[in-house]
């Protein structure tokens, strides 16, 4: 997905982001880290300088996880399938930018994963930074599906065909208001990716376990803007001797589709919850954001009249 949008990294996009979808936390038990070693910490997660300053969170120690089978996670999947949710609600004006990803999965030894990419630093946003296939829809695209379907086979190669299409997540809104749909499929284990690197600088997987985990490998900062607290969650991973940081807006979408997969909410502190009892509550965030940006757009409106 590129954008001629500011540069990316931006603190105050992912607090905004993070506001948008509800993920505000005003009561947190913050571990404040002496300057120094909070610097350190910081600049081991993600070059950008603005994440300076943040506190970190403590987290408790990871419960045991039980790998799903491939019929547990398509029958939660579909379950909980967001389509109707969102076919449900007042549109949005034809002119909020619409955009589909692919979550992708597939087992290797009987551990299921998620394969991942880092957009090239040739773009103009976002470059450097973990995403999943996908991009903002064309006019020749039938349905939001069809983008994430012809986003992936331009950036990885990944032929459509190859794509077992499960469920719709919940949508997400990004900067400058940009509604994100993420689809689930399961693609072959055998995939041989084979990256546009005008689009995409790296291609890697991990156990989709690592999203609910609580690990020496996750960590929480807490920053503060406006007089608000903010939760971000960062998750770094060690691929062919590359340190890779999972963040931001991709971040929520795994740890969501992670929760679903599994059944069960993160061994983390998370607004993002899974509820046996009623899986399709985990929607509940995207849809109020929705609506938040239903009502800001009929307030414009009227304004205009």
């Amino acid at each position: 997905m590129d954008s001629n949008n500011e540069k990316a990294g931006s603190s105050k996009f992912y607090c905004t982001m993070l506001r948008a979808h509800g993920l505000v936390f005003t009561k947190l038990r913050i571990f404040l880290f002496k300057t120094h070693h909070s610097k350190t910490l910081l600049s081991s997660l993600h070059p950008s300088r603005c994440l300076q300053g943040m506190a970190e969170v403590s987290s408790p120690s990871s419960s045991a996880f039980t790998e799903p089978t491939k019929d547990d996670v398509i029958a939660r999947l579909r379950q909980t399938d967001a389509a109707d949710m969102l076919a449900g609600l007042p549109p949005l004006p034809t002119s909020v930018p619409r955009a589909a990803v692919l979550v992708p999965l597939f087992y290797r030894n009987s551990q299921l994963h998620v394969l991942l990419t880092v957009r090239s630093s040739n773009l103009s946003s976002h470059r450097g930074e973990v995403a999943f296939p996908g991009g903002k829809s064309d006019e020749g695209d039938a349905d939001l599906r069809e983008t994430a379907l012809r986003e992936s086979e331009e950036e990885i190669g990944l032929a459509r065909d190859r794509v077992e299409i499960i469920s719709q997540l919940s949508s997400v809104f990004a900067r400058r208001g940009t509604l994100v749909v993420p689809f689930v499929g399961f693609i072959p284990e055998d995939f041989d990716p084979v990256p546009n690197p005008e689009e995409v600088q790296d291609v890697f997987t991990v156990p989709f376990a690592t999203f609910l985990q609580s690990s020496e490998d996750h960590k929480q900062r807490v920053w503060t803007d406006s007089g608000q607290e903010f939760l971000l969650d960062f998750f770094t991973h060690y691929q062919d001797g590359k340190q890779i940081t999972t963040f931001g807006l991709t971040a929520i979408i795994c740890i969501t589709a992670a929760s679903i997969c599994f059944g069960r909410s993160p061994d983390f502190e998370s607004l993002i919850k899974f509820d046996s009892s009623n899986p399709r509550k985990i929607h509940e965030i995207s849809k109020k954001s929705y609506m938040r940006q239903v009502r800001k757009y009929e307030k414009a409106k009227q304004g205009n009249l």
